[in-house]
């Protein structure tokens, strides 16, 4: 009997061993905090935006006021400029507080959902939470990966063993292309800036894209502030529907 046949039939003696390894264990943390956090601190940067837009429209309808009088009548609008510069400044400043600050927490809690919807029972998702954040530091990548790690993020929030089977709503699309837009009308308004002259028609264009730029903004964080709460409450949701679970066959 050759020795083919005697392992031909039975099947290899060796078989090839997975070498995957397994995936980290992660323990849940309810986002409550983080999420309060961070909805205060849009806040506070949406209401900066909000109360910009008014201080913007007055600067333009006097610099308009302005562009109608003689110089010697302009001297007599100097000193309302000069508060309204000042207003439009002070509300600037805080809305890069609330930028610097909202992105720094909206980081953290990017990170916590992503590690939550682990401890929830995910299982093979692309973008782990570390890299949930740091796509949005990588050049050309930062155009569509953090997108779709917010994706993962947000089905498997909703249903963390069957998450392939979740389709991400419409919400999170707009959400997306209003950030790049803020984004791409941002640099747009930062080249009008360093471009225009001193003279009015040059300020009143200034005026405007920022304007653009504000109202746009606007858009993103409410609708970054409904991503959160969906996100939050969808895993409050699970995790305490498991809890429940647990304490009947404890």
């Amino acid at each position: 009997m050759s020795d083919g046949a005697t392992t031909g039939e039975a099947g290899p003696i060796f078989r090839e061993i997975s070498t995957a390894a397994p995936e980290r264990r992660y323990r849940y943390s309810s986002l409550k905090r983080l999420t309060y956090a961070a909805v205060g601190l849009l806040g506070v940067k949406l209401l900066a935006a909000a109360l910009q837009l008014p201080a913007l429209g007055q600067r333009w309808s006097l610099i308009a006021q302005a562009a109608s009088l003689s110089r010697a009548e302009r001297s007599s609008m100097l000193g309302a400029l000069r508060q309204s510069d000042a207003i439009v400044g002070v509300l600037a400043s805080l809305f890069m507080v609330g930028v610097v600050a909202s992105y720094v927490i909206s980081a953290f809690w990017i990170y916590r959902a992503a590690c939550n919807v682990r401890a929830l029972g995910a299982r093979g998702l692309q973008s782990s939470p570390g890299w949930a954040v740091g796509w949005y530091f990588v050049p050309v990548m930062c155009l569509f990966k953090p997108f779709t790690a917010m994706e993962e993020i947000w089905q498997a929030s909703m249903a963390p063993a069957k998450w392939r089977l979740q389709r991400p709503p419409n919400l999170l699309r707009w959400w997306w292309a209003s950030w790049l837009i803020v984004g791409f009308v941002g640099y747009i308004v930062l080249i009008i800036a360093r471009s225009a002259t001193n003279d009015i028609p040059g300020l009143i264009m200034s005026t405007q894209a920022q304007m653009i730029d504000y109202a746009i903004d606007c858009a993103a964080t409410a609708i970054f502030l409904v991503v959160l709460l969906k996100i939050y409450r969808a895993q409050a949701r699970t995790h305490a529907s498991e809890s429940q679970i647990s304490e009947i066959f404890a």
